[in-house]
């Protein structure tokens, strides 16, 4: 059993979905075995935080970004902070 909070694993997926991954059993999980596979889906987070319709996904994403603990979220939720148009997604960029 994952010791990731419930909240978390649903924000991921569905952000996961959002973005076109795979889901199914330990879907979230399986995106962010390995270094490339994390790089990618953190890519994918940042993608769209910066650019998508939704102020939904870009919340999750920003959420999801801001729980990874990777220094190369720093500077993608700054910039969400200082310009989203939608309170929640600056709210949760900070």
């Amino acid at each position: 059993m994952s010791d990731w909070p419930v909240s978390f694993v649903a924000a991921a997926v569905v952000v996961a979905s959002a973005l076109g991954f795979p889901l199914g059993p330990h879907a979230v999980r399986a995106q962010t075995d390995g270094p490339t596979q994390s790089r990618a889906y953190l890519a994918k987070l940042v993608e769209a935080l910066e650019n998508d319709d939704s102020f939904k996904v870009r919340l999750q994403a920003a959420v999801l970004l801001g729980r990874s603990g990777e220094a190369s979220a720093a500077e993608p939720l700054i910039n969400s902070l200082n310009g989203d148009e939608h309170y929640t997604v600056r709210a949760a960029s900070a």
